[in-house]
């Protein structure tokens, strides 16, 4: 059961306060940013940021594949098993599935959630006016992986991520000027 308990427009909060404020509380829930349609997620058990979701966001299986942690042949063997588990009414993330056959390690899974926080924040702060709510929940949907990640670990992280974005973009901008950067 989810109940909204607190709502508004994120730029009278800010990001970090209201992270703060949500994982200072301990509480469990789902808070909501959101704007053009978009909307970014970040679950939150007992105070720890423990998984996130965005538009477009890469599934688990992809971002693994892609960092070669597994092979074509492991995934799609993971994927029949996950197709079996459906098929007897049980739901079991690909992620629990590749841990549980050893084809991964719990550290592996462990960085790739954390990947997905991080992203989920550093794409929400793009948003120029967004509003956001957090939603009460009794407890985290339990098939979800727990990255258990403490706010201010992935808030900087996530703040200095976007500094090296902004920096490198206004780099990019000052290359493409003649004399390579200095004004003319």
């Amino acid at each position: 059961m989810s109940r909204v308990v607190l709502q508004g427009q994120l730029r009278s909060f800010g990001l970090l306060n209201t992270v703060q404020f949500l994982c200072g509380g301990g509480l469990t829930g789902a808070l909501r940013i959101y704007q053009y349609g978009l909307t970014f997620t970040i679950y939150m058990d007992k105070g720890y940021m423990v998984s996130a979701s965005s538009p477009d966001q890469e599934p688990v299986g992809a971002r693994l594949l892609r960092k070669g942690k597994v092979t074509p042949a492991q995934l799609d063997r993971a994927l029949g098993l996950q197709r079996i588990a459906e098929q007897r009414g049980k739901h079991l993330p690909i992620g629990r599935v590749l841990v549980h056959q050893k084809m991964i390690s719990a550290r592996d899974l462990e960085e790739c959630v954390f990947d997905q926080i991080i992203e989920t924040i550093c794409l929400s702060l793009e948003l120029p006016d967004p509003y956001f709510s957090f939603a009460r929940l009794d407890l985290i949907h339990p098939a979800k992986f727990r990255a258990f990640v403490h706010f201010q670990f992935a808030l900087l992280e996530a703040f200095r991520i976007a500094d090296e974005i902004r920096r490198k973009q206004h780099e990019n901008r000052g290359a493409a000027r003649p004399g390579g950067g200095r004004p003319v």
